[in-house]
């Protein structure tokens, strides 16, 4: 029998008991490797539910005094996940209250089955002070969303980060997380980008079947990464580009079809065009140009479509470029920034994953460029949380988020100057002492 000291053991390090089953000791195995990250991301979800359940009573006064702080945009997602539970999928556009790709609606569908089944309240569609369903689904929402700290870290060990500044990185990343997951209840942004990392580095292991499912669901969490598309294509060898194309797509497709055959009008809507309602958007200079959808939306997809055109541009100029992992990471980032930069309405929660994978790449960099990138960031975040005139909002998100990506650059050849296409045997020897994409996936849902 496994005893307590023997645990211990295991944890620091010292030789186990032989009865530790071999799952038993991945487990340990991947807890050591991804200490800090699992510390922050349980800081992350314990810090974030105080925060919702305590902020509002604690700093404000009047009729609402009393009620919870829960993410607003949170209530219709969780409600069309009960479509799936119901058996009722084809519908799940039905409502008007998805404007994405359906993949974090599969995982929301257990707890929303549960949620009913216990009689627990939502805030759907009428505003109650204390959804009790929260109490469930907020701590798996952040749970969900935390996900990306192990992937990001991951990344910044691949990059060869030393272990004292992966910590700080871990937690400057958790803390610009917060405007994503608490503030606006989106961890299918922060799980797609999780998804998108780990295709990055299977991609430049070599593995392109596993980088091309990964991205597949990837971009069925959350079509944003489909910015990142044009450079995984174009460094993907040539042989292998339609294949891996089909693999991106598959998920998205299957996942899609029944609703567009089903219900083609709301699906387009929801799908195609993205209707945003301004009066919960930042005007953007673009606001006027974007097609009006109904009194008080615009699409958003006709303007993302233009942004992915330049995306591929980049992509075809990363190829005769042929970077390192670190150029490419900021490649990626930049390619990402340009959502925030054209987009014909904005959220304030949009320009956090070209941010995150910024402080990845500027780990890289002196002491005081990342301390400096750090900053920067953060204070993008606090920016993009202010109200104000919306040129002078733009402008200072705009602003900061060129600069982060201008701090962040990387110094040509880090990682390996060979693109992905061709692996040579330093990596090769380097992918021998660290875990592909797949265990590191693998053993993360192994210790959910």
């Amino acid at each position: 029998m496994t005893t307590v000291a023997g645990l211990t053991r295991g944890i620091t390090g010292a030789p186990g008991p032989t009865s530790l089953g071999l799952p038993a000791r991945r487990l340990l195995a991947w807890a050591r490797r991804r200490k800090w990250p699992l510390i922050a991301a349980v800081a992350s979800v314990v810090l974030g539910m105080v925060f919702t359940l305590e902020w509002i009573p604690l700093h404000h006064s009047g009729p609402w005094s009393q009620s919870w702080y829960v993410p607003g945009d949170i209530w219709g997602v969780f409600r069309a996940s009960h479509y799936v539970g119901w058996g009722g999928y084809a519908d799940i556009y039905d409502p008007g209250q998805v404007n994405s790709f359906p993949g974090i609606l599969f995982l929301y569908a257990p707890v929303a089955m549960l949620s009913g089944a216990l009689g627990l309240t939502e805030s759907f569609p009428l505003t109650v002070p204390h959804p009790t369903a929260w109490l469930v689904l907020g701590p798996y929402s952040l749970i969900i969303g935390a996900v990306v700290l192990f992937a990001l870290d991951s990344l910044a060990e691949r990059l060869g980060v030393s272990k004292g500044r992966r910590v700080v990185l871990c937690f400057a990343e958790a803390a610009i997380l917060w405007i994503v997951d608490v503030a606006w209840g989106h961890p299918e942004d922060s799980l797609a980008l999780a998804l998108a990392v780990w295709a990055l580095l299977g991609l430049w292991s070599g593995h392109t079947k596993r980088a091309g499912w990964l991205f597949g669901f990837a971009i069925l969490m959350q079509p944003l990464v489909l910015l990142a598309l044009p450079l995984l294509f174009f460094q993907t060898g040539a042989r292998d580009r339609a294949r891996t194309l089909c693999r991106c797509a598959v998920p998205s497709a299957l996942a899609l079809f029944l609703p567009f055959v089903a219900d083609w009008q709301s699906t387009k809507r929801s799908v195609i065009e993205q209707p945003f309602l301004l009066r919960f958007a930042h005007i953007t200079p673009w606001t006027s140009w974007a097609p009006k959808v109904g009194t008080d939306a615009v699409a958003g997809g006709p303007g993302r479509a233009v942004t992915l055109i330049a995306c591929v541009a980049i992509g075809w100029w990363s190829m005769r470029r042929r970077p390192g992992l670190a150029e490419m990471v900021w490649i990626v980032a930049v390619c990402l920034s340009l959502r925030t930069v054209f987009d014909s309405a904005l959220a304030s929660y949009y320009p956090w994953p070209p941010m995150a994978l910024a402080l990845v790449v500027a780990a890289t960099r002196g002491r005081a460029r990342f301390a400096l990138t750090c900053v920067c960031a953060m204070g993008v975040t606090v920016a993009a949380s202010s109200h104000g005139p919306w040129l002078v909002w733009w402008t200072e998100v705009v602003g900061g988020l060129v600069l982060t990506l201008a701090l962040a650059r990387p110094t040509p050849g880090v990682g390996s100057g060979t693109s992905a296409a061709r692996p040579t045997p330093a990596r090769d020897e380097l992918e021998d002492r660290l875990p592909t994409p797949s265990e590191e996936l693998r053993d993360l849902v192994a210790s959910s």
